[in-house]
Order: structure tokens, then sequence, then C-alpha cells
């Protein structure tokens, strides 16, 4: 009574009636609060409008975070994978990131390349495999052949000669050594590319062993009417493996005599990367050469003969790839595995090989040989 009561809509005020000192009754006054639940309701309508304002940008801020950082990178990932597993390369481009997605998008792409690499390594060795099954195979038909021939006729009942007989029995024996060197040249061309495959390194003087290693062919070019130029010039030790860096040069040096002509000049050399290349070098290939060598040492075999053409000088270091005579339409005979095994020897030993050929010079053979320090100068040397 009297007070002024404020409800949540309305004001009320209640106050009594009085007639000539008697209470007569009671009146109330209600009013309505509309302004106050005209503002009441517009600042309701604002803090939903801006709750829901917020919530909707927080939930398309959250939407576009995740598509940036998680549902587009793995849309890059999905399609990749789809890509890899069809066998075809990726042609999008992935931006490039540097959070966790990013690194996983790299590792991805790593991988794949490291197993199309080794795909490629399988096809390539299986390949290889099948040409050498083949090639061996073909080598192998013609000795075996002449094997059952001449058997039969010693098995026959016609009567020989003991000259005859003599005669037919060497014949025998060669193509079992003709076989064994090549199943032995396979075996070692196998061994030579197992990567179990170690061997036992010496240290040597380069000047004493390359001058014993590279004496012992002077007769044999002599023999075949070659003029032999021979150079060692090293002062440097070197861990080899004698017995096949022997193989190496035996390759290297067989070829060449197969191919100088009678008369002709054949150049053997050792030299050191602080030496002067001998004057015998075809001249076109002296500064190539000294680029090649940089920190190491050559062995190299030059001789005169024809000119192997570019399309078999780039497959020469293949397997059972052999240079073909272009005037006699003949192959240069062997197994075809000798320049495949002297360059594994020459990459066992650290190194490498090459080989370059051009008309009116002839061929030159150079394996790089890593080089371990310079000798002792010995008193009174």
């Amino acid at each position: 009574m009297y007070k002024l009561q404020i409800r949540h809509r309305t004001f009320s005020l209640k106050k009594p009636v009085w007639e000539k000192g008697e209470l007569v009754g009671i009146y109330e006054i209600v009013m309505l609060r509309g302004d106050w639940l005209e503002g009441i309701s517009l600042r309701t309508t604002w803090v939903m409008g801006l709750t829901a304002t917020f919530f909707i940008l927080l939930y398309g801020t959250v939407l576009w975070l995740l598509s940036r950082k998680l549902f587009r990178p793995m849309k890059y990932l999905i399609e990749r994978m789809d890509a890899f597993a069809r066998g075809e390369a990726a042609t999008d481009v992935v931006p490039v990131r540097h959070d966790e997605m990013g690194i996983l998008l790299q590792q991805f792409d790593a991988m794949q390349d490291k197993i199309r690499h080794t795909q490629a390594d399988v096809e390539r060795e299986q390949k290889e495999k099948e040409l050498m099954i083949a090639s061996l195979s073909h080598d192998l038909k013609t000795p075996l052949m002449s094997i059952s021939a001449y058997t039969e006729v010693l098995n026959g009942d016609r009567q020989l000669k003991r000259l005859e007989r003599q005669e037919y029995q060497d014949v025998l024996l060669g193509n079992v050594e003709r076989m064994k060197q090549m199943i032995s040249e396979l075996e070692m061309y196998t061994a030579l590319g197992s990567s179990e495959s170690e061997m036992a390194m010496v240290k040597v003087e380069g000047e004493e062993f390359f001058d014993m290693l590279l004496g012992s062919y002077e007769g044999l070019a002599e023999r075949d009417q070659i003029d032999v130029k021979m150079d060692v010039r090293t002062d440097q030790l070197y861990r080899v493996h004698p017995e096949q860096l022997m193989r190496l040069t035996d390759n290297l040096i067989n070829n060449a005599l197969r191919h100088t002509r009678t008369n002709g000049v054949m150049g053997l050399g050792v030299i050191a990367s602080d030496w002067e290349l001998p004057e015998w070098i075809i001249p076109s290939l002296r500064a190539e050469l000294d680029n090649y060598r940089a920190g190491a040492t050559l062995i190299i075999v030059q001789n005169e003969g024809p000119a192997i053409p570019e399309e078999q000088l780039i497959r020469i270091f293949e397997p059972y790839v052999q240079h073909q005579n272009q005037e006699e339409k003949t192959y240069a005979g062997g197994s075809g595995l000798g320049l495949s095994i002297a360059k594994r020897v020459a990459i066992k030993h650290g190194g490498d090989m090459r080989m370059w050929s051009y008309e009116g010079y002839g061929t030159l053979a150079a394996c790089r040989l890593p080089e371990h320090g310079e000798c002792k100068r010995r008193e009174g040397g």
C-alpha cells in the first residue's frame, strides 16, 4: 500500500479511498512498462543476433582452418595416393607447407620417388638378367653343339688315326675351357654387383706396383707386332685388390690388342693427378681427361684402330654388349662381360671407368683410381 510496485511488465500503485473518515475502498493504478519492454526486446534481439553471428563466424573460421590445415592437404594426399596406385604421376602442384601435413606430403612424395626408383632398378636388373640368360644360352649353344658332334665321332665305329683322335680331343677340351671361362666370368660379374661383396684391399706403392703390372704386357704386344708406349707417372699410395686390378687391366688391354691394327701403336699409362698426361694421348681429349681425373689417378689404355660408333659406345659397359667391326661385320669376340667386369672392379675400388673413341685416332679407356697419399721418399731415391 502507498508503495509503487515494479514488476517485469507493469508498474502498480495501491491506495485506500476514504469518505467522511471511513474506508470505503481501495483503488489500484496499473501501468504497462512498454518502453522498457521494447528496450528489453530490442536488446535481447541484438544479443541473440550477435551471439548467433559470433557462433556462425566461429563455425566458419573453424571450417576454414580445418579445410586449410587438414581437408585440403588430405585431398592432395588422397589424389596422390590414387594416382600412385594407378601408376600415374600427380599433375597438381602442392603449395609448400611447413606444418605437419606439409611434412607428411613431402614424405609421401619422397616415398613415391624411392619406390619408383626401386621399381626402375628392379625392372632394369630383370631385363639385364633376361639378356644375360639369353646371351649366355646363345653363347653356350655353339660349344655344346661342337662337343656333341665331336663326341659322337669319337664314340662312333669309325676308325680314327691317333692324330685325328688327338685333334678332336683338343677341340673338346678347348670348348670345355671356353664354357668354364664363360661361367666363371658370369659368376665374377654377379659377385661384383652384390652389395655384400667386399674385396680385401692392400696398400701398395703406385710406381712399383704399376711398373710390374704393365710391364708384363710389353711382350704380348710385341708378339702381335704392336708398338707399346708405356708411362707410369705416380708417387702415390693406393688401396687395391691386386688380383682384381690385374683382371681389370687384362680386360682393357686384351680389348685394345684385338682392335689395334698390325704395326699400330698402343698406349699404356698410369698417371697421377699431379703429373702431366703423356704425349701420345688423343689431343682433343687432354682437357676432358684433366677434368675427369681431378684428385685421382688414371689407368689409361689407348689403341689405334677403327672408332666405335656412338650408339655402341654409350652401351659399351653393359653386359653382353660387344663392339661390332663395321668393315668386317664381326664382333670383338670374348664373352661380352669383360668391360662390364672391369667397370665393376673400378667401382669396387672407389673409382669409375669411361671410354672415348675418335675416327682417325682410335679408342681410349680410362679408369679413375682414388689416391691415398704420397709415398715416403726413400733415402738416396
